[in-house]
């Protein structure tokens, strides 16, 4: 089974896609790198949102560009993969010669959130150099200078965040190091945005997430699953991966309480029962297969997760 699981971490996302720093990345020619954008006026608040996902996806920009589009083809993702503006821009600039991309919402402690994870980014020259240019990019875009922490590899990591009217972007950026063994000096790094909103919301349900953010919706998943649920408030969902081929679906559903979790979830088993999957032996979680693809079920409290392997 060829893709690992969207490591959501700070979301779903448990993408195990660890960067490497031994083997060579996939040979690419970039792209000429573009001049760093000029510099972006900060846009007025938008008006207090009805839906705070779509206005998230609003008030950031959310969407796609010729660049971005050729980006995306270049490293076998899907066409209808989107990103923030600055975001793009940033990428642009980069001219990755390597690029995995995951997309995720999540509701933590209480906001909306837009997640962009990029597990691996390779770019061209040493280091050092791929710094300032990313350094000069973030600055022409608005974004101050960085805070530095630890990050979640245990490896230092930069945060450059910008004000977006009633929300707050907030970049990770791992620290860059130099790929060995390339032909030409070749960096990588993990880039982690956040676009999360500053007021508070209740969990959207999953219809909700999905109408603002049609990028989450993987078509292989079944749509009498994700119908079952999509009523349901959310706490994640995620998709993305490697190549658009080997993409995962998460998502995290909550309950009112474990006793609603237990009911959610046996609801969820009956519907793939329904729809011709197969329990797999497993001795600690739900595995359910048919015709490649895979779904694995838990609970915890009172939440509910699926990840859903359209192919394998």
């Amino acid at each position: 089974m060829k893709p690992s699981p969207l490591a959501l971490g700070l979301v779903v996302l448990t993408l195990a896609c660890a960067r490497p720093k031994s083997v060579e990345p996939e040979t690419r020619q970039p792209a000429e790198p573009r001049a760093a954008p000029p510099a972006q006026p900060t846009p007025p608040p938008l008006a207090a949102p009805s839906d705070p996902v779509a206005w998230l996806v609003k008030a950031a920009d959310v969407g796609t560009d010729p660049a971005f589009a050729a980006l995306l083809a270049a490293h076998k993702h899907a066409a209808d993969r989107v990103a923030p503006r600055v975001l793009r821009e940033l990428l642009a600039a980069l001219a990755p010669t390597r690029l995995e991309w995951s997309e995720a919402f999540e509701h933590t402690d209480g906001a909306p959130v837009l997640v962009f994870f990029v597990p691996q980014l390779g770019i061209p020259g040493k280091p050092a150099d791929a710094q300032a240019k990313l350094a000069a990019t973030l600055g022409a875009l608005g974004f101050g200078k960085p805070q530095t922490a630890g990050g979640p590899r245990g490896r230092p990591e930069e945060v450059y965040t910008r004000a977006l009217g009633q929300a707050t972007l907030a970049l990770y950026v791992e620290e860059i190091q130099p790929y060995t063994g390339a032909r030409t000096p070749t960096s990588g790094t993990t880039l982690l945005l956040k676009v999360r909103a500053n007021e508070p919301t209740a969990p959207p349900a999953l219809r909700t997430v999905l109408a603002a953010r049609p990028s989450l919706r993987d078509a292989r998943v079944p749509a009498a699953l994700v119908d079952l649920v999509s009523g349901d408030p959310v706490a994640s969902v995620a998709s993305g991966g490697t190549w658009a081929r080997y993409y995962t679906w998460d998502v995290r559903l909550l309950a009112a309480d474990g006793a609603g979790a237990g009911r959610l979830l046996a609801r969820v088993q009956q519907r793939l029962t329904a729809l011709g999957f197969q329990a797999e032996p497993t001795d600690s979680v739900l595995v359910y297969g048919k015709d490649g693809a895979r779904v694995t079920l838990s609970s915890q409290g009172a939440s509910v997760e699926l990840h859903v392997q359209p192919e394998s």
